[in-house]
């Protein structure tokens, strides 16, 4: 899920990664940008029409995810490294704004906060980076303990 991307090419980005490594679907909060923005549907080179994304309320969706027993991760900073989380479990990501970041609303819904480790003098990733590489993550983990 996203809480409120609005570059569209990293929301169309962050939806081709989501269809290309396993996700079944991607949540837009709804300040994040338009899913029908022309930059976003190219972005997602044709992924769209297979994995439509839904605009839907984060604080609803993080609670509907925790009734299911679906983990609730957020990406940040200073967050516990991606290699030290359990990802096996059903797990909602949600990344945050470009500039913005998570806010502090939709960081009281994480069950936990974890971040991807760079090398020194790297401030940030982009949004679809970030999220490309958590998804990729979780793909791994759970591809090794099959």
């Amino acid at each position: 899920a996203t809480d409120g991307i609005q570059d569209p090419g990293n929301a169309g980005t962050l939806l081709r990664s989501v269809a290309a490594l396993g996700g079944n679907r991607m949540f837009l909060s709804p300040d994040s940008v338009s899913p029908v923005h022309p930059k976003f549907l190219r972005s997602t080179a044709g992924q769209w029409f297979r994995l439509p994304p839904k605009v839907s309320s984060i604080v609803d969706l993080a609670g509907q995810a925790k009734r299911r027993g679906v983990q609730v991760v957020i990406a940040q900073m200073n967050g516990e490294p991606i290699w030290n989380m359990d990802f096996t479990k059903p797990t909602m990501f949600i990344v945050g704004s470009e500039g913005q970041g998570i806010r502090e609303s939709t960081r009281k819904l994480a069950d936990s906060i974890c971040s991807v480790p760079m090398a020194m003098g790297v401030e940030s990733l982009n949004a679809s980076v970030a999220g490309t590489i958590l998804l990729y993550e979780a793909a791994r983990q759970r591809s090794a303990s099959r």
